[in-house]
């Protein structure tokens, strides 16, 4: 079936529900910079809910200088257009917020795929020595500010993977988080820990001692232990990226089929052709010629013919020379006292 009813469902489904999940996100970050004190209080004064001051918490924190509400809010704010677009330009049929649906998702495809997979996992995967200089320059210029996600990030990764900085405990020796530590050469979460959630280590000295022992992980850069995380999972990250190639496809793909106005895939394409049995080929047709005659007027007596009503009969003349040869006359336009023209087509049966 010819439609492009496919493509517009599915455009106007998936842009919904993005539009909703932005919305709500949009709504959060608001509501956290107008009074995060107040989200968190009344919140968890109703629910009792122990991921509202975790929600909190991450509203306050900073990306690098600008403060990671703010940047969810104009994230949300751009998916909201862009989604509004995609609905727009399925349910109205409106080209032009459809070419401009593309736009947008094409360039924040292209940079989440580049940032994430191409620079941040590839980068790791396969040992790319940037890469490692960037994530060791993250902690000198940001880890230890204060309220920065960048910290938070590292702090994660060093409880979940027991590594200890990009490439070892040196990476902390000029970072902010030593200005404030002074008496600390690195940071708890580098030491073996008897509980994670306080962060009590086994050795109460252990940010005192450089010595690597039991009670310390430092030799150990998270640098190496994310490229052997990648590479024990690099089924899932294909996977994943895969996933998300394709959904960028099936979205591109479906938008330039309400462009064009023709379905994804046309069904009547699919209904196989019947083989035909073999039948015996009618003879070709008898080629036919046109001869034009002029047939001399017959006499008639006075008042018996009228010269401006032609002859209206179809005259058939068989040749007595060759039976095989027929000759057709049929009347053409009457032209006054001259001769009536005919058009005669013979036909050799």
């Amino acid at each position: 079936m010819h439609t492009t009813s496919l493509p517009r469902t599915c455009l106007s489904f998936t842009n919904i529900l993005f539009f909703c999940v932005a919305f709500v996100c949009c709504l959060a970050g608001v509501w956290c910079v107008l009074n995060a004190d107040m989200f968190r209080e009344v919140n968890y004064g109703l629910t009792k809910s122990r991921y509202v001051p975790a929600l909190t918490s991450l509203a306050g924190l900073r990306l690098w200088s600008a403060p990671l509400t703010s940047v969810v809010i104009a994230v949300a704010a751009l998916t909201m257009f862009t989604s509004c677009c995609g609905v727009i330009g399925a349910g109205c049929k409106v080209k032009c917020a459809v070419r401009t649906y593309v736009f947008l998702v094409t360039v924040a495809s292209a940079a989440a795929f580049w940032l994430f997979f191409v620079t941040g996992v590839y980068g790791v995967y396969s040992g790319d020595p940037h890469t490692r200089a960037y994530l060791g320059s993250t902690i000198r210029t940001h880890y230890g500010d204060g309220g920065d996600l960048l910290s938070v990030l590292w702090d994660h990764l060093m409880l979940r993977y027991e590594c200890c900085g990009a490439s070892g405990h040196a990476d902390f020796a000029q970072s902010k988080w030593r200005e404030t530590h002074p008496d600390e050469l690195f940071p708890v979460q580098c030491c073996t820990l008897v509980n994670k959630t306080t962060l009590t280590p086994l050795d109460p000295d252990c940010t005192k001692n450089a010595v690597e022992g039991a009670g310390n992980h430092i030799s150990r850069g998270c640098y190496d232990a994310l490229r052997a995380e990648i590479r024990s999972n690099r089924g899932s990250f294909i996977l994943y990226a895969s996933l998300a190639s394709v959904s960028y496809f099936l979205l591109v793909s479906f938008s330039f089929c309400l462009i064009r106005g023709e379905p994804l895939l046309d069904s009547s394409n699919w209904v196989p052709v019947k083989p035909q049995p073999n039948q015996p080929q009618p003879p070709p047709a008898k080629a036919l010629r046109e001869i034009k005659v002029t047939v001399p007027r017959r006499p008639v007596a006075d008042g018996a013919f009228f010269e401006d009503e032609p002859p209206m009969k179809i005259v058939r003349v068989v040749s007595a020379i060759n039976p095989g040869l027929s000759y057709k006359l049929e009347p053409s336009v009457y032209r006054g006292n001259e001769t009536w023209p005919y058009n005669v087509k013979a036909q050799i049966k």
